[in-house]
């Protein structure tokens, strides 16, 4: 099991003493940030369910997650009372940009955070960079920080290695500084009846931001609209 992953069901388990963390999964394109955001989620909940160290793949395709009404819908499917062990918004960093704090959606899932202990024991957020998430999430208390980087070479090409840490400041927020939670190595090569399902899925999120930025190309700019009747591609 990945000390990630057993930090995350540390969270959810023992009681009365359960927990709720924000994590943030940062990495350069393809470095594997989704892959260790999903054995996070396979794994925490592995052994939830059949106390053995497993990655529960099966588990990970309802516990993932990218469009918003997606995402939200699940969460008020939800039993109340019933808390889950993890969730992962996948390339979270398209919707709850930095660059949004003022729309109100964003703002709403920043407030969602207050509340969040009564659903899971961790949400995963996925992103290029720490800063692409608004300050109301990636500033929660503790949020965790995990950095992929890439380490392979000619005979592991899928090794990638992830450091996490949080931010603590002092009483009076005039010092502040960086826990180191945990670092290690893992294959970011997910097993091949997973990605045959996930592949194709992800593939929609670029047509989404495609849209997106047609969208509001129609909504806020119809004079460069205009210009493009001038002017040929």
């Amino acid at each position: 099991m990945l000390k990630g992953s057993k930090f995350i069901y540390d969270l959810f388990e023992p009681n009365p003493t359960t927990e709720f963390k924000v994590i943030i999964v940062t990495g350069d394109h393809g470095y594997g940030k989704t892959a260790y955001a999903n054995r996070l989620v396979g794994e925490s909940i592995g052994y939830h369910l059949h106390k053995k160290d497993v990655c529960d793949w099966e588990a990970v395709k309802t516990h993932i997650g990218f469009h918003p009404a997606k995402v939200i819908k699940l969460f008020f499917s939800m039993r109340s009372g019933i808390r889950d062990v993890c969730y992962h918004w996948d390339d979270a960093g398209l919707w709850l940009s930095n660059t949004k704090h003022w729309d109100l959606f964003v703002q709403a899932v920043g407030d969602y955070l207050q509340t969040e202990r009564t659903d899971w024991g961790a949400l995963i957020f996925s992103c290029i960079h720490k800063d692409d998430i608004v300050n109301k999430i990636r500033n929660l208390r503790h949020a965790v920080i995990v950095d992929i980087i890439k380490n392979s070479d000619e005979e592991h090409p899928w090794r990638r290695h992830a450091y996490a840490w949080d931010i603590w400041k002092s009483r009076t927020g005039y010092k502040q500084g960086v826990n180191d939670l945990w670092d290690e190595s893992f294959d970011c090569k997910m097993p091949p009846e997973f990605f045959k399902w996930y592949d194709p899925i992800r593939e929609q999120y670029s047509e989404m931001g495609k849209k997106l930025m047609w969208k509001r190309l129609e909504q806020k700019h119809s004079d460069i609209l205009e210009l493009a009747k001038e002017v040929p591609i």
